[in-house]
């Protein structure tokens, strides 16, 4: 087996051979904001802020400023771990400007727990890999990502209600 060091943790979606998709492709929505460096730098700083917070001291975390989010489904933000090792990168898309103060503080810290995840995510899919046909282990792969997903989900809602939330600065000079 092929040992993946850079990979998104975002759902799967397979290829299976002569059968319907089980997964219908999204149609990605373009962004109507782009960052400003001030907003950059806010998130960044929230980020390391509430990575603090929620214990992950350890952990290098950078702050990707790149495209691949915005081309990657409809997700707001994403993090990649790096390896198996405590580091990763945070990409936040356009869409993420969408957000209001609440929910891009639940957006941070959702990114936030999938470093306490990434390790038993990679592992349970790796194991499964091995021990099952390509078929059986895309499928279980769909239903993992999604139980993850919204564990961490949860997970993050009960948290962002209970530290101090992300303001955007100069939310009214959003760039078109």
């Amino acid at each position: 087996m092929e040992k993946k060091p850079y990979k998104k943790n975002k759902t799967v979606k397979p290829k299976i051979n002569d059968q319907k998709k089980v997964i219908k492709k999204k149609k990605t929505t373009k962004a109507k904001f782009k960052w400003t460096a001030e907003q950059k730098s806010s998130i960044n700083k929230f980020v390391h802020e509430t990575q603090a917070l929620v214990k992950l001291q350890d952990w290098k975390i950078k702050v990707v400023w790149d495209a691949d989010c915005d081309e990657f489904d409809d997700a707001y933000a994403t993090n990649t771990p790096i390896g198996d090792s405590r580091h990763c990168e945070i990409r936040f898309s356009r869409r993420f400007l969408e957000l209001d103060n609440y929910e891009m503080t639940q957006a941070v810290v959702h990114e936030l727990m999938h470093c306490y995840l990434f390790a038993v995510e990679d592992y349970t899919e790796d194991m499964f890999e091995l021990a099952t046909d390509k078929k059986t282990y895309e499928l279980f792969n769909i239903g993992h990502s999604k139980l993850i997903e919204t564990a961490i989900d949860g997970i993050a809602d009960g948290i962002a209600k209970n530290i101090p939330g992300y303001v955007l600065p100069n939310r009214e000079k959003l760039l078109k």
